[in-house]
């Protein structure tokens, strides 16, 4: 219940507008939206997977219209000759006029002449599926994750999904009868039942026979000093065959590099895996003498794409 709603009830219904009196008004803070510059909003839209995502973009950017404008633009509102879109109904219930920029134009007329299928029995500029869009099937077209800036951010991004757990014990505030209280991941703080509670927790619990990154392989935290560095070093050819000559003690030189010679292949990683360790990626797991065989998947006739945009 708002401030303001309480103290209606108390003055107006309850009569009691003496328990409201010491109430005071906490301002929130208003802070200003992180803007995309130019070139970022230029990234966005050249990204878009459809002509039609690139229309809506072009015409949220272009326009500054809301997502229900959008979602109940009809084809009669724009108005191509004057350059100018006519929006009804809008969220104040006034009509209002507001100018169409020459791309946007242009991204919304190959858009419409692109339509293999023209809609039928609407009007809609963007239509559903026999309704207009939902504000979650437009926010899911144009959403984008902030760009991305180099190595350190893109390894950040994923980090946070490959190396944390589920929910960490500093987040649980409180557990009670009326359930558990943790803070969420957008600074809010959330109280939910149990079982509730072991759902959620449940989703990130992986099935038997996967392991999770930061538990296995040379990426674990644990081996970022010993295995980490050691699979770097063995990225390049000539690295992994002097690494192979100092692990067996051999003074000699490493073997020359066939790979140069007439009719010589590159080794595969197969082979390398197999000169430096003794382990044969192509041995039967379970027999240990047979030989695995890639084949190429065999799939019936594709059925017929439907367009679910």
């Amino acid at each position: 219940m708002g401030v303001n709603s309480g103290r209606m009830f108390f003055r107006q219904t309850m009569q009691r507008p003496e328990l409201v009196a010491a109430v005071r008004t906490v301002r929130a803070d208003d802070r200003l939206p992180e803007l995309l510059s130019a070139a970022e909003v230029a990234s966005l839209i050249d990204h878009a997977r459809t002509p039609k995502h690139r229309a809506m973009l072009m015409l949220f950017y272009g326009t500054g219209m809301r997502t229900s404008e959008l979602t109940h633009l009809r084809v009669c509102d724009v108005d191509g000759e004057r350059a100018v879109i006519h929006l009804r109904d809008t969220k104040s219930r006034r009509d209002r006029i507001v100018p169409l920029p020459e791309r946007a134009r242009e991204a919304m007329r190959a858009y419409w002449c692109g339509c293999r299928v023209r809609p039928r029995g609407t009007d809609l500029l963007f239509p559903g599926r026999g309704q207009p869009l939902t504000r979650a099937v437009v926010d899911r077209r144009v959403r984008a994750k902030a760009p991305f800036g180099g190595a350190e951010q893109v390894h950040s991004y994923i980090g946070r999904h490959t190396h944390r757990v589920g929910i960490a014990n500093s987040r649980i505030r409180s557990m009670d009868d009326r359930g558990v209280t943790f803070a969420t991941t957008n600074g809010g703080v959330e109280t939910v039942s149990g079982v509730a509670f072991l759902q959620r927790f449940a989703e990130h619990v992986l099935p038997k026979g996967f392991t999770r990154i930061r538990h296995h392989g040379p990426l674990a935290p644990s081996h970022a000093t010993t295995t980490l560095e050691q699979a770097r070093a063995l990225s390049p050819v000539d690295a992994c065959r002097r690494l192979h000559a100092e692990h067996r003690g051999s003074t000699a030189a490493p073997p020359p590099d066939v790979s140069s010679a007439p009719g010589a292949h590159a080794p595969t990683w197969i082979e390398l895996l197999r000169e430096l360790t003794g382990e044969d990626a192509e041995r039967c797991p379970r027999c240990g003498t047979g030989r695995l065989v890639r084949r190429a998947p065999e799939h019936g006739p594709a059925p017929p794409r439907r367009d679910t945009s």
